[in-house]
Order: structure tokens, then C-alpha cells, then sequence
């Protein structure tokens, strides 16, 4: 609580969902993948914009750019009672027409907690008749400020890292691998364009094609645990539509570069992603 010009008000300086387990929310190795874990960041993050920040009539927000990093891998049993992911987020940084949130993925059961991981997403205000960036309102700006806590996370990628390494423009070449994918209409959200998850499910789906499909170096780099995964959102696409996924590998980092191009060969989305390997951290 907080007083201003006597009157006290009360800052709600995160938001938190939680959600049960199921056999649902694992894949066939027993753990959650990325894509999950984006569903449940962005189930949190859009509680706490809707119940705190005051609404506008002009004035919506979008996310522009979005990371996951594991710090703890957690194989599930589904027979286990109790087990719940907990998926709490706080505003960590206000820019002029962006602010950033950090997002922290906690395993739950009974009294026990662990935290699976951290997370970052940039959103953007966008004005409505425009469709272009804007600046903050002022009444906006107010509560995203009082509500900024310092970043918790010690691993991970900073904001600049995560602008620099989705800073690229991929051109096909031997290196370039071609994965075509279909956006179904249950990629979309009720926003009626494609849902944030699903762009991380596309990444993560071509990895494991080319686990799969692949041979030699880049199969065996494809094959690793992804320990992070980046997107960044250039423009909005919609179902149904034949597109198709850019991989670039990147042997001697240990990493994935993607951009997903749709049927008229513009680029909708890029994304990065880091394999855990002898030389990862975790």
C-alpha cells in the first residue's frame, strides 16, 4: 500500500496462475515443453493487465518478443497426486511505448516447490485505429511503475541479449534447412490470429523434425534438450495457411536460428534457440 495525495492505494506488484498437471501438459519425454510453459506465462501476465492496469478505449497491448530458459528440468509422473505448475509475473522494466515482464515457473506438490525456470516478454502499447506503437498512457505508466520489482533471475537472457540474438534475416543456402508446416485455425486465440504459444511449438516441432529426419551433427545438436527458446513477433498470421520454417544451425554456438515465412514469403516471426550440451550450464 502506498499513499498519494492522501489517499492510500494498494500495487499489486505480481500476478500468478496456477494450473494442475496433466498428462496433457507433458511430452514423450515426461516433461512440459516450452510452448506449454508460454501458455501459462501469458495466462498470468494478461491477469495481471487486465485487473491492474486501467483500461483505455485506444489503447492495447501486444507482445512484441518473449524468451524461456530452464533452470531445473522436471520429469512428471501424472499417477503423482497434487502436482500443479505455478506461473507468477511482475513488471521488471518501463520503457516509453514498451515494458518488460519476468516470469518465474515454479513445480508444486504439497509443500514442496522448485523452481523450473525463468522467462521474458516485451509488450508493446499499440494504438487501436492507427495499429502502430504509442506511448504508455500516463495512468498506465503510473501503476507499471510502482509495480516494477528487480529482476530475480541469475541465468538466463538480459533484455539486450534477448533483442541482439533475434537481431538477423535468414536467406535460403545449403545451411538452411526448409521445414513446411500448416497453421491450423486452432493455432489461433480469440484474437483471431495466431496465438503466441503456437510459434513456440512450430520452433520446437521443427527441432525434433530435424532430430528425426536429419543425420550427422545438426540431428545429433537437434536431438539435445532445448535449455532456451526466443521469439520474436514481426507481424501477425492467420489461419489457414501453408507456410513454411527456416532453420539455420549454428554448430559452433549450439544453437538454432528460425523465421517463419508465410505462403507470400514474408517473415511473421523469428525465433533462437540454445540446446543444453556438454557446455551448457544446466
Amino acid at each position: 500500500r502506498r499513499v498519494h495525495g492522501g489517499e492510500t492505494r494498494t500495487f499489486f506488484t505480481t500476478a500468478m496462475w496456477t494450473k494442475s498437471l496433466s498428462m496433457l501438459d507433458m511430452d514423450q519425454e515426461f516433461e512440459t515443453p516450452i510452448s506449454q510453459i508460454i501458455s501459462g506465462t501469458m495466462v498470468a501476465r494478461m491477469e495481471f493487465i487486465i485487473k491492474q492496469l486501467p483500461r483505455t478505449a485506444d489503447v492495447f497491448f501486444l507482445v512484441k518478443a518473449q524468451s524461456f530458459t530452464w533452470l531445473t528440468r522436471k520429469k512428471h509422473n501424472f499417477f503423482e497426486p497434487d502436482c500443479a505448475l505455478e506461473f507468477t509475473v511482475n513488471p521488471i522494466e518501463v520503457g516509453q511505448s514498451s515494458f518488460a515482464f519476468e516470469s518465474i515457473v515454479t513445480f508444486t506438490r504439497a509443500s514442496t516447490k522448485i523452481i523450473l525456470g525463468h522467462g521474458l516478454a516485451v509488450v508493446v502499447a499499440i494504438d487501436k485505429p492507427k495499429m502502430k506503437s504509442v506511448d504508455i498512457p500516463e495512468k498506465i505508466r503510473t501503476v507499471l511503475q510502482n509495480a516494477v520489482r528487480p529482476r530475480q533471475a541469475t541465468h538466463g537472457l538480459m533484455l539486450h541479449e534477448l533483442r541482439n540474438v533475434l537481431r538477423f534475416t535468414l536467406q535460403p543456402t545449403q545451411s538452411v534447412i526448409s521445414i513446411p508446416i500448416q497453421v491450423r485455425f486452432s493455432d489461433q486465440d480469440w484474437n483471431k490470429h495466431v496465438n503466441n504459444a503456437s510459434y513456440f511449438r512450430f520452433f520446437e516441432d521443427s527441432i525434433r523434425w530435424i532430430a528425426a529426419k536429419g543425420d550427422g551433427p545438426v540431428a545429433q545438436l537437434a536431438a539435445s534438450p532445448i535449455e532456451t527458446l526466443s521469439v520474436d513477433h514481426i507481424r501477425e498470421t492467420f489461419a489457414p495457411q501453408d507456410c513454411v520454417v527456416l532453420v539455420n544451425p549454428c554448430l559452433d554456438t549450439g544453437t538454432f536460428q528460425f523465421e517463419l515465412r508465410i505462403e507470400n514469403g514474408n517473415p511473421t516471426c523469428r525465433g533462437w534457440a540454445k540446446m543444453q550440451t556438454s557446455k551448457s550450464r544446466l
